[in-house]
């Protein structure tokens, strides 16, 4: 299959010396080119770094009055969430579970308030901050529950159509 986003290649020419000056024939690069090098080097990570945030949806969204500050979830975090539904035969348990631990992850505040700070009690590690944000969301009403996950089901449809738009442009430049 082949791939629809364009690749670029700049090459870096390098100087070589003559061979009685350089008996090991290494190339060597001038100072200026070094400098080339690196400056393409440093764009081309760049570039990758926000590959990691391409299709990143984050919104504060107004639900019955609260402001939820929401994002869509990593690839981690997704695979997170389907492994904790792994062992759950039960089709209506495992959908409910599923939304509880989307949102989980999803919700970063209410109001401006952290999930897990609306639950009482310390939480030092990762997971104990999930289950208290967890118990935060078991204890809504299911309808409430429902209607915040068709708001994140909203946002991924807006990730996939950004993603959708970036790869039709660069399929456009392409042909161009």
């Amino acid at each position: 299959m082949q791939s629809s986003f364009d690749v670029n290649v700049k090459e870096v020419p390098f100087i070589q010396n003559d061979s009685s000056k350089n008996p090991t024939n290494e190339k060597v690069q001038s100072g200026q080119q070094q400098a080339e090098s690196n400056l393409y080097t440093n764009k081309r990570y760049r570039d990758l770094s926000e590959l990691a945030t391409t299709g990143k949806v984050t919104k504060e969204v107004e639900i019955l009055g609260w402001l939820f500050n929401m994002k869509t979830l990593t690839v981690a975090q997704s695979s997170e969430v389907f492994r904790s539904i792994a062992n759950i035969v039960d089709l209506p348990e495992r959908a409910n579970k599923y939304r509880i631990e989307v949102l989980i992850r999803a919700i970063d505040t209410i109001n401006g308030v952290p999930l897990e700070d609306l639950c009482e009690g310390d939480a030092r590690y990762p997971s104990e901050i999930l289950n208290k944000r967890r118990k935060v969301i078991e204890n809504w009403d299911q309808s409430l529950m429902m209607k915040v996950f068709e708001v994140y089901n909203n946002m991924m449809e807006e990730s996939l159509a950004i993603v959708n738009l970036n790869l039709d442009e660069n399929e456009l430049k392409k042909n161009l």
